[in-house]
Parts: C-alpha cells; structure tokens; sequence
C-alpha cells in the first residue's frame, strides 16, 4: 500500500505546472496540397464549430471576388476573416482547460500592417503576417501558405482561453486545425498510477515459484 501512495505522490508532482511560460511559434512551408489526412483534424471549417464568433465559413475552394482564397493545402471549408467577412473574428477553446500545442494552415499571409494578425487571448502573445515570412505579400499560391503550430508551456497552457483573428483588409484565412489540449491532474494521476500497478503486479509475478510434489 505505502509504494502505491508513493507513485500517486510522484504522479501528482510531476504534473505541477511550472510558473514560467512561454509561446513557441513554428512555420513550415506546404509543399503539397493536402497536407494531412483530414480525418485527422480537429476542426476542418466545412461548418463553424462552437465558440467560433465572427468571420466567415467560405465553403468554395476558389477565390471570391478577389478577397480571399482558400490556404494551400486545405480542402472543402476554411474560414476568412476581413472587413466584408466580419473583423476580428474569436474563437473560444477555454472549454478544453488548458491547451499545449495548436497547429492549422494559415494562407496568403499578408504582412502589412494590420491586414493579418492573431492574438493568444489570456496571453501576452500576439503575431503577425510578417512574423510568419519575410516578405508576407498575400501570395495565394503554395509558397504564401504556411503551416503554423503554436506550442504552449508553462503557465501559458491554462491561461490561454482561445484565438482571435484580425484583417483590415480581405482576407484573413485559415484552414485544417489541430488543438491538443492538456490532460487534467488526474487523468496523468491515474495514468501513471495506473502504469505503477501494472509494474508491480508484473514484479509479484515474476517472484512467484511453482511448486512440484512428488509421490
């Protein structure tokens, strides 16, 4: 009994969240239109998904008037955001409490000021298109696609409470997202309590003899 109260202690430790924090952004180029399995997405954009507020689903693949195409890469819905979609646009991911890593496709990144720009809403963390190229001209070809993963740690994991997404200008786009959210205390604590019991009994086993009696 001590050694399981021992290994639920350390479980409990080891998902203490330090106090620094800190947003790690990472762009990859798109090299090939349909960059991933889209079963695998956590939102796709072909409907808006709860807590989206703002912008606009595009369900075309192709250019509209000239304000906004759909990211490299991407397939069926995206979302835009801009002055005739609707700016700025929010989404709430605070439901999931507590976030480590977002990914998506952000297409034709435009670095002017203004034109593309997403904030960390519960952060200090903000970024633009020039952030992602230099130079972000709002190319809408594969070299003006970029894939994007935001990676959280610290603090910075439940603090964050979602994304908002800001155009003065057409357009603002995004498609194929992935959220990885973070496990709850007790779902590590029952994990690797979970994994302590299962290497326990593995070692009792391991001690047991078999016995042969003989007449």
């Amino acid at each position: 009994m001590k050694k399981l109260l021992i290994g639920l202690a350390a479980a409990t430790a080891f998902t203490a969240v330090p106090a620094s924090a800190t947003v790690v952004l990472t762009v990859s180029a798109v090299t090939d239109a349909g960059y991933s399995n889209p079963d695998t997405f956590t939102y796709t954009f072909d409907t808006r998904p709860t807590g989206l507020t703002g912008g606009k689903i595009v369900p075309d693949e192709v250019a509209q008037n000239g304000n906004h195409a759909q990211p490299y890469g991407g397939a069926g819905g995206y979302f835009s955001v801009g002055p005739s979609d609707g700016s700025p646009a929010t989404f709430d991911l605070s439901s999931l409490g507590g976030v480590s890593e977002i990914s998506f496709l952000w297409g034709s990144v435009d670095g002017a000021p203004g034109y593309n720009v997403l904030t960390l809403l519960g952060t200090s963390y903000a970024f633009d298109g020039s952030d992602i190229f230099d130079p972000a001209n709002g190319y809408q070809g594969s070299g003006g696609t970029a894939l994007v993963t935001l990676t959280f740690t610290g603090d910075d994991q439940t603090s964050f409470t979602g994304l908002q997404f800001a155009a003065n200008q057409n357009a603002f786009e995004i498609d194929s997202m992935n959220v990885a959210a973070v496990p709850e205390p007790a779902t590590w604590a029952m994990m690797i309590g979970g994994f302590g019991l299962i290497g326990l009994a593995m070692r009792r086993r391991s001690r047991s003899r078999v016995s042969v009696a003989f007449a």
